[in-house]
């Protein structure tokens, strides 16, 4: 629980979305995402060569939160909460994001954005999800760590 624990709270500190105002057009890539999203819930999963060995669903009700804002400029700031994971204060981040091909890449250098992490993402209406997976090669085989953020637009 508590790789699974510095999986998820790593994440958030990296993580930025964001809303698009209705007009007449859809928006798409960056100018979808530039806004404030508020968290509804985290789904984290853990896999030990692809044995899932624990499934949790964490739902994001006050005092916790998970507010996340893509801004047009690249910035995007994580604002979070959330006592399941041990924060007892809310936290802002600050870092950089970029969108391409259906992914949200999450940097602190927008020159070598190879260095940051990638989320794959779907847009529908007002909501926003957001999937992570990562693999690990440990001495026991392949760990896979996944994580899935559901927002919806402020």
């Amino acid at each position: 629980m508590k790789l699974l624990r510095t999986a998820v709270v790593a994440s958030l500190c990296v993580l930025a979305i964001a809303s698009c105002k209705k007009n007449d057009s859809t928006p798409t890539g960056q100018a979808a995402l530039v806004g404030k999203w508020n968290g509804q819930k985290i789904e984290a999963s853990y896999a030990l060569n692809g044995q899932k060995l624990h499934d949790t669903t964490i739902n994001i009700v006050p005092p916790d939160l998970l507010i996340i804002e893509f801004r047009l400029d690249s910035v995007v700031i994580v604002n979070h909460r959330l006592s399941a994971f041990g924060d007892s204060t809310a936290t802002a981040d600050t870092s950089y994001y970029l969108v391409s091909a259906g992914k949200i890449i999450i940097t602190g250098d927008l020159q070598h954005p190879e260095n940051g992490e990638t989320f794959t993402y779907q847009l529908s209406g007002s909501q926003l999800k957001m999937y992570q997976e990562t693999h690990d090669t440990v001495s026991q085989g392949v760990e896979t760590y996944g994580l899935t953020f559901y927002l919806n637009k402020m």
